[in-house]
C-alpha cells in the first residue's frame, strides 16, 4: 500500500504537538523531512521510527500524559519569569577572530575585522519594517535567518551591524572570507555593498554555526544591568543594549511599529520567523568572546546558562 505525504499541520496532529514544534525538530534534531518546493512532507512511518530510536532529546517530547500538551520545552519557557529570562537563552562563546581577517583601519589606525560589508537607508527599511507590523531588528532578524536557512553557507559566519546616520551597514565575517552572502542584498533599503572594515560602533547581531542561526546579544551591555533588555539600534555610538523599566520594556513589544529603532531582547530563546513564506528557526543568545581557537573544528560553541 503506498503511503501518502503529511503536511506538517497533519504531522503534528500524528504526534500531538504543535506545528511550530515540527519546524524546531525538522531544523535542530534533523526530524526525517522531504522538501517539495518551498514546502516540507512527512512519512509517518519514517518519523515513528525516528521517534521510536529516541533521536529526540527526551526534553523535547510533550508529556505522553496529555498528546496535545505543547513540547516540555516550550510550555517551561513560557513560564519562566523575568528575573529568569536570561537564565534560560543559551551563551554562544565566539572566537571573534576567527571570523574574518584583521587589517589596520585607515580612518583611525586601530586593527579591524574586515568583512564584506553591506549599507541600507534606514527610512526605507523602517517602512517596509511597518508593513509587516516590526521594528527594524525584527526585520533584520528574520531575513538573515531566512538567508542564512535557506542558502546554507559552508563556512561559519559571524554578522554586525552599525547605524550611520542615514543608513545602517551589516557586515558578514567569516574565514577566509569565501562565503557567498550576496543574498544580503535583497534586504529591502539596500545602497550598496563592499569589502570593508567594520566600524568601532558595530557589534555582532547573528551567527551561523553551519547549522542554526541565533540572535546574539554581548554579555559586556547584560552585565550592567538586572533586565529586563532593550537594544537601542538607532544609537550611532552602537547598538547599545541596556537594562530597563518592564513598563518600558512591555511597550516596546507590544508596539514595535511605534518604536521602529528599538526592540527587547526576548525572554524565550526559539522563534520561529518567516520571510518569504519560508519559517524558519532562530535561537536567541547571550555572546561572549574569546580569544582565537584555529584548533577547533568548530568556532562557536553553546552551552546552557
Amino acid at each position: 500500500m503506498v503511503e501518502n505525504w503529511l503536511s506538517v499541520e497533519e504531522i503534528s496532529v500524528h504526534l500531538g504537538v504543535s506545528p511550530d514544534a515540527v519546524y524546531k525538530w525538522v531544523y535542530r534534531r534533523k526530524m526525517p523531512a522531504h522538501k517539495l518546493g518551498r514546502l516540507w512532507k512527512f512519512l509517518a512511518s519514517e518519523v515513528d521510527l525516528w521517534v521510536k530510536t529516541g533521536q529526540v532529546k527526551e526534553n523535547i517530547l510533550p508529556e505522553a500524559s496529555d498528546p496535545h500538551s505543547e513540547p516540555r520545552l516550550v510550555s517551561e519557557l513560557a513560564k519562566a519569569t523575568p528575573e529568569d529570562a536570561m537564565a534560560v537563552l543559551p551563551g554562544i562563546t565566539i572566537p571573534v577572530e576567527d571570523f574574518g581577517e584583521k587589517g589596520v583601519r585607515p580612518t583611525d589606525s586601530q586593527e579591524a575585522l574586515i568583512g564584506q560589508a553591506y549599507s541600507y537607508d534606514w527610512s526605507q527599511a523602517i517602512e517596509f519594517a511597518k508593513q509587516r507590523r516590526q521594528n527594524v531588528d525584527q526585520l533584520v532578524t528574520a531575513f538573515l535567518a531566512w538567508g542564512l536557512s535557506v542558502y546554507r553557507p559552508i563556512r561559519e559566519i559571524l554578522v554586525w551591524f552599525a547605524p550611520v546616520e542615514d543608513s545602517f551597514w551589516l557586515w558578514a565575517c567569516c574565514k577566509g572570507q569565501r562565503a557567498n552572502t550576496d543574498w544580503m542584498i535583497d534586504l529591502p533599503g539596500y545602497q550598496e555593498q563592499r569589502q570593508d572594515y567594520i566600524r568601532d560602533n558595530a557589534i555582532p547581531v547573528a551567527s551561523w554555526d553551519r547549522a542554526n542561526v541565533y540572535r546574539v546579544y554581548p554579555r559586556v551591555f547584560l552585565a550592567q544591568g538586572p533586565g529586563p533588555w532593550v537594544c537601542d539600534f538607532g544609537n550611532l555610538a552602537g547598538a547599545t543594549i541596556t537594562s530597563d523599566s518592564r513598563d518600558a520594556y512591555d511597550r516596546i513589544k507590544k508596539n514595535p511599529v511605534t518604536h521602529s529603532k528599538y526592540s527587547v531582547v526576548p525572554e524565550q530563546p526559539d522563534e520561529i520567523l518567516t520571510w518569504n513564506g519560508v519559517r524558519v528557526l532562530v535561537t536567541h543568545a547571550t555572546m561572549d568572546v574569546v580569544a582565537s581557537t584555529q584548533d577547533s573544528s568548530s568556532s562557536i560553541a553553546t552551552t546552557c546558562r
